[in-house]
C-alpha cells in the first residue's frame, strides 16, 4: 500500500494472529516473523503499537462503514465493564435473512458493529435468572454439597488423591461451574459403587475418607444431572433453531426423551412455557436470533486482548470490539487502512473516552514520580 511499510497480506496476516489465534500485540509480528525466518524468508516484526494501531483502524472502519439496506435487521445490545465509572454499550446487528442455517452457531464473521458507546450509566438492563440459581441453589441439599466439595477440593488437592478433586467453583458464571460439578458427582458415584474401577496405588480407606460422603447424595446427583441436562437442551436448542412460531414443539419432544424424574418435569414445561413466549414474537416463517453468545464472547476476546491494561479502564482499545467482529479479509484491511487515517481514531479517542483512569491516574501521581526520579539520581554521599 502507498505510505505504507508494510503490504496488505502482511498487515492482514499479523491482525488475524491477534483476532483469531489469541495473539497479543507485541507477540504477533515476532510470531510472523519467526514463521519467516524458519521459511528461510527475510522476517519482519511490526512494533506491537503499530499492530495496535491496525487493530483499531480496522475496528473504527468496520463500525463507521455503510451497513447494508433492509427491514430485518435486528440488534443484540450488551454491556462490559472496566475499571472506573464508564462501561462500554456494545450493539452488534445481524439481518434475519444472513442467520446461520438452522442447527448451526451464530459466529463473529456474521454480525456487523453498529455502536460502541462508552457510558457511565445504563437503565433497563435484563438480568437473566439462571438456572443454579432458581433450580439448584434453591435447594438446602445443593448448597450443603456444593459446600462438602469445597472442602474435599482443600483437602486432596496436595496429596495423592488430587485426581479426586472436585472442579474449583466460582461465584460467578454459577451455572456453568455448577453443571461441572454434578458431573463430578456424578463421576465419583460411579466410581466408588463400580466393582474394580479402584485404582490399585491408592489405599482403600484414603479413599473413602476423601470423597465416600458422595454416596448420600446418589440421589440428589442423578435428579440435579438432569436438570442440568433439560437446561442444556433447551440452551442449545435455542441457539441453533432461534426463536419461532411454534418451535417449542420441537423442544418440547425433546425435553421429554430427557426429564423422566417427576422432579425434572415442571421445569420442562417452565422451559417449553419461555421459548413458546418467546417464539409467539416472531411473524410467520420469521426466526429470531435467541442468544447472545456471539457479543459475550467478543467482550471474552476483547479482555484477553487488553491483558494489563484492563486495570487502566476504558481504553482507546475499546475500538478493537469492532474489529473483533464481521468479515476480516485482505480487501477490508485495505479500505480501512486506506480511508482511516490514525488522528481518526485518535479523535474518536479523545471524543468518547475523556480522561481514562490511567490518564488520570498519571496526573494525580506524576509530581510524586517526579520527585522519586530525583531522589534516585542524588550522588550517595562518599
Amino acid at each position: 500500500m502507498r505510505q505504507h511499510h508494510y503490504g496488505v497480506l502482511q498487515v492482514l496476516a499479523v491482525v488475524s494472529l491477534v483476532l483469531s489465534a489469541a495473539t497479543s500485540l507485541r507477540g504477533a509480528g515476532r510470531a510472523l516473523a519467526v514463521r519467516q525466518a524458519c521459511a528461510g524468508l527475510v522476517s519482519w516484526s511490526p512494533s506491537g503499537a503499530s499492530t495496535r494501531v491496525w487493530v483499531l483502524r480496522l475496528g473504527y472502519y468496520k463500525l463507521t462503514r455503510a451497513k447494508e439496506q433492509g427491514a430485518d435487521w435486528v440488534w443484540i445490545v450488551d454491556h462490559v465493564v472496566q475499571t472506573g465509572q464508564e462501561k462500554c454499550l456494545l450493539i452488534v446487528g445481524i439481518r434475519l435473512s444472513a442467520l446461520p442455517a438452522v442447527g448451526e452457531y451464530l459466529t463473529h464473521a456474521e454480525v456487523e458493529p453498529i455502536a460502541i458507546s462508552p457510558v457511565t450509566q445504563s437503565n433497563g438492563e435484563i438480568v437473566y435468572q439462571q438456572l443454579e440459581a432458581r433450580a439448584l441453589g434453591a435447594t438446602r441439599t445443593w448448597q450443603e454439597f456444593a459446600r462438602r466439595a469445597g472442602q474435599t477440593t482443600q483437602r486432596v488437592q496436595q496429596t495423592a488423591l488430587a485426581a479426586l478433586a472436585p472442579p474449583r467453583q466460582q461465584r460467578q458464571a454459577r451455572y456453568m461451574t455448577a453443571g461441572e460439578l454434578v458431573a463430578w458427582g456424578v463421576r465419583r458415584v460411579q466410581y466408588l459403587e463400580e466393582e474394580g474401577s479402584q485404582w490399585q496405588e491408592w489405599d482403600r480407606q484414603c479413599v473413602e475418607q476423601a470423597v465416600g460422603w458422595v454416596r448420600q447424595y446418589r440421589h440428589e446427583v442423578e435428579q440435579w444431572r438432569q436438570w442440568v441436562e433439560v437446561g442444556t437442551i433447551t440452551e442449545q436448542f435455542v441457539k441453533t433453531h432461534g426463536l419461532t412460531a411454534g418451535g417449542a414443539q420441537q423442544l418440547q419432544h425433546r425435553l421429554a426423551a430427557a426429564g423422566t424424574l417427576p422432579r425434572t418435569q415442571p421445569l420442562c414445561a417452565e422451559f417449553v412455557q419461555f421459548v413458546t413466549a418467546e417464539g409467539a414474537t416472531a411473524n410467520a416463517g420469521e426466526r429470531l436470533v435467541g442468544r447472545s453468545e456471539v457479543i459475550e464472547s467478543s467482550f471474552g476476546k476483547w479482555k484477553r486482548l487488553q491483558g494489563d491494561q484492563a486495570r487502566s479502564g476504558l481504553t482507546g482499545l475499546v475500538l478493537a470490539l469492532g474489529a473483533l467482529v464481521a468479515p476480516t479479509t485482505a480487501q477490508v484491511i485495505k479500505q480501512a487502512l486506506t480511508t482511516v487515517p490514525t488522528k481518526t481514531v485518535l479523535t474518536w479517542c479523545r471524543e468518547k473516552l475523556g480522561n481514562p483512569v490511567q490518564a488520570i491516574r498519571r496526573a494525580l501521581f506524576a509530581p510524586l514520580y517526579k520527585a522519586e526520579q530525583k531522589q534516585d539520581q542524588i550522588p550517595l554521599a562518599a
